[in-house]
C-alpha cells in the first residue's frame, strides 16, 4: 500500500419544528463509506486478482486498533498496463459497513 484515504459520511439530518432552536430528532440516512487505496503490484496475476469485480473485506491496523471495512467494491479505475510496467494503481472503493476493534 502506497497511500490510503477513508471518508465516512454519516448523512444525519436534524428535524426542526417552529419556535425551537434545537432539533427534536435526528434522522439517520444511509451512511456512505468511501476511500482510495494506492497499490503497487508485483505482477499482472496479482493485479488481476485484486481488481476483480468481487466484494472484499479491507482491514486497516492503526495504533493498536483494527478498522474492518466489509462489503467493499471497487468504484472505478482505469489503467493501461503492459507486462513490463511497474504496476501502481490508485483504486477508489465503497464499503457497506465498518467496525473498529
Amino acid at each position: 500500500v502506497k497511500d490510503f484515504s477513508l471518508t465516512i459520511e454519516n448523512n444525519l439530518e436534524p428535524i426542526h419544528v417552529l419556535a425551537s432552536e434545537e432539533p427534536i430528532d435526528i434522522l439517520e440516512k444511509n451512511r456512505e463509506i468511501t476511500g482510495r487505496i494506492g497499490l503497487t503490484f508485483k505482477d499482472l496475476t496479482e493485479y488481476s486478482e485484486v481488481v476483480g469485480d468481487t466484494e472484499f473485506t479491507l482491514a486497516i491496523v492503526c495504533g493498536g486498533k483494527t478498522i474492518t471495512l466489509s462489503g467493499c467494491k471497487w468504484e472505478k479505475w482505469s489503467s493501461e498496463i503492459t507486462p513490463e510496467d511497474i504496476i501502481y494503481l490508485p483504486l477508489d472503493f465503497r464499503a457497506k459497513s465498518i467496525s473498529i476493534a
